[in-house]
């Protein structure tokens, strides 16, 4: 069975980007991939709270792949799989407590908030 990302391909990419300060296509792709297998792994109890997560790790990524020092290592994939967990990890916490504190309600930028089921066209429309 192959690997699906390799550690050589992804630091051979991450120094190639760190070294015209951008991210390319292929980059991205594998961020998305390695995003997706992560969060894919953890147990949800919803498709929601899974997507926040998966959408963290992506952001995440995003923001900090920059910060890889390959002088200091050569393992690209563990350092980046740990930014995907700890930002998968930050998202699902916040969507979760927010999810909490508003279980039943639900919420409309017209009427506020309501507890009954009734008016259903005002979810999700923040």
């Amino acid at each position: 069975m192959s690997n699906y990302l390799s550690n050589s391909e992804l630091l051979k990419e991450i120094v190639y980007c760190k070294g015209t300060g951008k991210l390319t296509n292929k980059a991205v792709e594998m961020f998305i991939l390695l995003a997706e297998r992560v969060v894919s792994r953890l147990p949800y109890a919803d498709d929601y709270l899974r997507e926040e997560a998966e959408s963290g790790a992506k952001m995440d990524l995003l923001l900090y792949w920059n910060r890889f020092d390959p002088t200091k290592s050569t393992n690209a994939f563990a350092y980046l799989t740990q930014i995907c967990k700890m930002g998968a990890a930050k998202s699902f916490n916040k969507s979760y407590k927010f999810g909490k504190k508003f279980k039943g309600k639900l919420i409309s930028m017209s009427s506020g908030w309501s507890s009954d089921d009734s008016d259903t066209d005002g979810i999700y429309s923040i």
